[in-house]
């Protein structure tokens, strides 16, 4: 289990209501939203909850900072705390980050790789009506992280500190998008490069071939790509930091002359490296094109709209004015009417940009450019198999969970006539079987925590439409004789590796048992 703190990229500040909209938003899918709970909240609802929650914020206007605390939570894959365990788990982290008694929604997400739960906490206090910020959270996060995981037998995670804030950057982009980072561009393609240079001038031609520059920013040293992305030198390396390298090369100095003309330029590649990356990549590149370009074209349609609009408003002021001028009304009578075309025109003006505004959100709506992974998973839950391999070229261990599967079985393709309700980031799909989630990596179906009767029956007939007759059962032991002995009950034509699991259904099916007696198969 480990827990991560979400800050604003930007300067502004959080609004409640956003947030809990979008942790409350299905996106399409039948399982995104589990289960939502409300702490110190008068409002039963999430939605009436968070305008309390900002009403509340409203009352304090001393504090200048951000006064809404973002809190994930998230577990390994394949385990799926009961509701009880993360309610516990909630009051326990919040507890030690002293927001007890702060107003909170907490929203669980299962439609990704790692179950998580979204905690929405209120820093100011519901009574006192100050503001809290924890001091060094994220220690006192990895503490009770730690603390939890004996407390409730989950399993262990590694909550030591490997990389820097800007690493781990670079690493969520890369894991979020599915492409490679500048940071592991340089280190790739560049770090050798700097630390073989004896001077200023073959560090600058070593690193301009692959379209890289080295240039002062501040009190440091950047390295810049040819598209403008800039990175810290010393994020790459603490060797490249700018005082090492003046100690190793000298004061700075830029290239001399003309610089190397680039063989190689950072693009962003796929992280994934496939036999289909490259064929589907070039594919989705051609596809954000056309869909960058229509963006465009109709982001400048409004726009010209828009001032065509403002210029008729401010001809229309005009005329107004000029048939004042021929009016033989008193000067202050004649200013206060100026005031008023004045005005009205503003209001015009503001309401035609705002017009615009709105127009513009549309048509990104309307033209998304995915990132991609975004992509290849719309892709896949389309029924492209290639792309479904791509995302699955990224895991890196077997799926964890009570599951159905044949080790034998080569990564096959979607099941036809079940509908997909999502596509995860390592390419797990998800079936809607009687109101459950069941997971498909491609090796193994992968059951919910609690899996229904009907849904076991359901899962057992999926399986052996993609796996044949011969079943392994992975999981506790609880779950494997549970759905052998629903197989033989129900007269499944499918056969378990494992006595135990043979066993179970034998004596649950009284047809089988009868055979294995004519049989003289000694069960042992």
């Amino acid at each position: 289990m480990i827990s991560k703190r979400v800050t604003m990229n930007h300067g502004g500040k959080s609004s409640f209501s956003r947030l809990t909209n979008y942790l409350l938003n299905s996106q399409g899918k039948e399982f995104r939203v589990g289960s939502i709970s409300i702490t110190n909240c008068r409002s039963e609802t999430p939605e009436w909850a968070a305008l309390e929650i900002e009403t509340t914020q409203s009352l304090n206007q001393r504090a200048t900072g951000d006064k809404t605390y973002h809190l994930i939570i998230s577990f390994p894959e394949g385990e799926t705390p009961k509701t009880e365990t993360l309610k516990s788990i909630e009051t326990d982290m919040c507890n030690a980050l002293g927001y007890g008694e702060h107003q909170r929604i907490s929203v669980a997400h299962q439609d990704t790789d790692n179950f998580h739960i979204h905690l929405a906490i209120n820093k100011i206090h519901p009574v006192r009506l100050t503001m809290h910020e924890p001091y060094r959270d994220y220690r006192i996060r990895d503490n009770v992280c730690l603390a939890l995981e004996k407390k409730h037998s989950l399993q262990p995670d590694n909550h030591k500190k490997k990389r820097s804030l800007a690493e781990g950057q670079a690493q969520d982009m890369e894991n979020m998008s599915g492409r490679e980072s500048l940071l592991s561009w340089v280190r790739k393609h560049c770090a050798e490069a700097v630390k073989e240079a004896e001077t200023w001038q073959q560090l600058h031609e070593a690193i301009a071939k692959y379209d890289i520059k080295l240039v002062p920013q501040g009190a440091g040293l950047v390295f810049k790509s040819g598209s403008g992305i800039a990175l810290k030198a010393s994020t790459v390396s603490r060797d490249f930091s700018k005082a090492k390298l003046e100690k190793r090369l000298g004061g700075y100095r830029a290239i001399e002359g003309q610089a190397p003309k680039p063989v190689f330029e950072y693009r962003g590649e796929p992280v994934q490296r496939g036999s289909y990356s490259a064929e589907l990549f070039a594919e989705y590149s051609k596809s954000k094109s056309e869909g960058r370009a229509l963006q465009s074209q109709a982001i400048k349609g409004a726009i010209n709209k828009r001032e065509k609009l403002i210029a008729t408003a401010r001809r229309s002021a005009n005329l107004k004015r000029q048939a004042l001028r021929t009016l033989a009304s008193g000067r202050t009578a004649k200013r206060l009417v100026y005031m008023r075309i004045n005005r009205s025109l503003q209001n015009e003006i503001n309401r035609i940009r705002e017009e615009y505004a709105r127009e513009r959100n549309k048509i990104k709506s309307r033209h998304l450019l995915p990132s991609w992974n975004d992509w290849l998973r719309n892709q896949a839950k389309q029924g492209n198999d290639e792309a479904l391999q791509v995302l699955r070229s990224q895991r890196s261990k077997p799926s964890q969970g009570n599951s159905i599967g044949q080790p034998q079985h080569k990564k096959g393709n979607q099941t036809s006539g079940i509908r997909a309700d999502g596509v995860t980031r390592k390419g797990t799909i998800i079936y809607q079987i009687h109101g459950q989630a069941v997971r498909d990596d491609g090796e193994k179906l992968i059951l919910p925590p609690q899996p229904k009767e009907e849904t076991l029956i359901a899962t057992l007939s999926l399986a052996k439409t993609k796996y044949g007759k011969n079943l392994e059962l992975s999981g506790d032991p609880v779950f494997r004789s549970l759905i052998a002995k629903i197989a033989g009950k129900n007269s499944m034509d499918v056969n378990f590796t494992g006595i135990h699991s043979r066993k179970a259904m034998l004596n649950s099916d009284p047809n089988k048992r009868h055979k294995a007696k004519q049989k003289r198969i000694i069960l042992r």
